[in-house]
């Protein structure tokens, strides 16, 4: 994509992160359990049912693999990540849980990253943001 080019703006933010399963009740139970999410069952005119909600600004939705929503295509996989305030102690609290790891918590540009699957195989991140260098830390 060329950076000049007028016509193609970036988006204003995610909306929404959704994930198609084949028990989508029991992925938003394993949510709720290990993450806090609080995800309830959904009916909007239009669309079908679902479980969703907010996580701040990003709404999260799980949708039923045969349902008239969902994709078509085959050989992707959806994907979840959550800021949270620590990493480690989130990770180990995971892990204990019997939640499977992928790799453990490590350190990267974006700030410390440690990645799981939810019971369909998707990815979970757990994401802590570190401040630039230079930046005040909470005072």
């Amino acid at each position: 994509m060329d950076q000049n080019d007028e016509s193609c703006k970036p988006p204003l933010g995610i909306a929404a992160v959704l994930l198609f399963s084949p028990d989508p009740e029991a992925l938003a139970a394993f949510y709720r359990r290990h993450f806090g999410v609080q995800l309830r069952p959904v009916s909007v005119p239009g669309l079908g049912p679902h479980w969703a909600c907010d996580v701040g600004h990003v709404y999260l939705s799980l949708w039923p693999f045969d349902s008239p929503d969902a994709p078509r295509a085959t050989g992707g996989t959806g994907g979840v990540a959550f800021q949270v305030r620590d990493v480690q102690n989130d990770y180990r609290r995971l892990v204990q849980a019997g939640v499977p790891s992928v790799f453990p918590p490590r350190t990267t540009a974006v700030g410390i990253i440690a990645r799981l699957r939810d019971p369909d195989g998707n990815p979970v991140e757990i994401v802590q943001v570190l401040p630039s260098p230079g930046t005040p830390g909470p005072g």
